[in-house]
């Protein structure tokens, strides 16, 4: 590295990513914006992976390459990247998406009086198929935005994980004076959601979050995938439950939320329910058991007090599936809904949100 500071460090954990990291880095070392660190950290790769980082390492004196002893995931990855950052701003990537050239020259033009706290942007999501090599792409955006209020912040906040464009790391640019001030570290106890959980914590001490319109990050999702995230996991609920109790915490309490906010948390929690009961097992009897189980819970009693009557056509029907005494309607519309997205993953993919 020079020996002045680089404005920007990316991090990329990697594991097991042959087949597609040689474009994400390239995608970062051909940025028309030069001054920058770019950390490559192997989780203990078991293929080419940690052969190639250390190759494109010797052509461009701004890669840093590290292995960690042993595979802990990519939440200690990342840490083990922060703890070796450098950069004013930090980002991230992941080692099998890629980004436009730009990218890092339009972050800098709102970043370089280093008083943003925190820029989020949008994305464009790259659905294919690798049985038929068919695709998709669906960009999510917002508008240029500058907002200063703390209550606005977690509105917006809120709004973004609706696209969904909050819990992601890699559309977002955090300020390291912070991270290291305030110890924000990702939780390697978790197996999915670690990049929400970090986003809560820097979002404690965020007063000026930066909205940009740009779409640049190419994010892969591979249709049929076996990732963590797209698996049935026993927890997937307590999980999910976990974001919107963050989000009441983030408010300081449901009682502090307007009626619009309401609507939105209350909407999300909607969405992962049906997530939810996607995942449980087929049978009727575990799906009535989780439903059952669900409608027990605190949660459930705050999303019966929202009113969503001026809500979108498709948000009231589903709501009130749920709201639903006798269960059978709801089991109905679950199965159509699994069908669709087993069928036509594409067409789900465009009406899904």
């Amino acid at each position: 590295m020079k020996n002045n500071t680089p404005f920007f460090t990316i991090i990329i954990p990697i594991y097991n990513a042959e087949r597609f990291l040689s474009k994400a880095i390239d995608s970062l070392l051909n940025q028309t914006f030069k001054d920058f660190q770019l950390l490559l950290i192997d989780d203990c790769s078991a293929d080419n992976s940690f052969n190639i980082c250390r190759s494109l390492s010797k052509k461009d004196y701004r890669i840093e390459v590290y292995q960690t002893k042993e595979n802990s995931g990519a939440a200690a990855a990342r840490n083990y990247g922060l703890e070796r950052a450098q950069g004013v701003y930090i980002s991230f990537c992941d080692s099998d998406d890629y980004v436009d050239s730009d990218m890092l020259e339009k972050a800098y033009i709102y970043l370089k009086t280093e008083e943003i706290d925190c820029l989020k942007y949008g994305c464009t999501e790259e659905y294919y198929d690798p049985v038929n090599g068919t695709g998709y792409h669906k960009i999510i955006d917002f508008d240029d935005e500058l907002i200063n209020n703390k209550n606005d912040i977690a509105s917006k906040c809120l709004e973004m994980e609706l696209k969904p464009l909050f819990g992601y790391i890699w559309n977002g640019f955090y300020k390291r004076e912070y991270i290291t001030k305030y110890k924000i570290k990702f939780n390697c106890s978790y197996r999915v959601n670690e990049d929400f959980d970090f986003n809560i914590q820097y979002f404690k001490y965020v007063r000026t979050l930066q909205c940009m319109n740009y779409c640049g990050y190419h994010y892969r999702k591979e249709i049929g995938s076996n990732s963590l995230s797209s698996q049935r996991k026993d927890d997937y609920y307590e999980l999910h439950m976990m974001k919107i109790r963050k989000f009441l915490d983030f408010f300081s309490g449901y009682e502090h939320m307007d009626f619009k906010d309401k609507q939105k948390l209350f909407w999300l929690y909607t969405r992962f329910i049906y997530s939810t009961l996607q995942r449980v097992n087929k049978s009727k009897k575990g799906i009535l058991d989780t439903i059952y189980y669900i409608k027990k819970d605190a949660l459930y009693a705050l999303f019966e007090q929202v009113d969503f009557n001026d809500s979108p056509y498709k948000q009231r029907v589903m709501v009130n599936f749920l709201r639903l005494r006798s269960p059978v309607l709801l089991l109905s519309l679950i199965r159509i809904i699994g069908w669709i997205k087993s069928k036509f993953p594409f067409f789900f993919a465009r009406i899904k949100g």
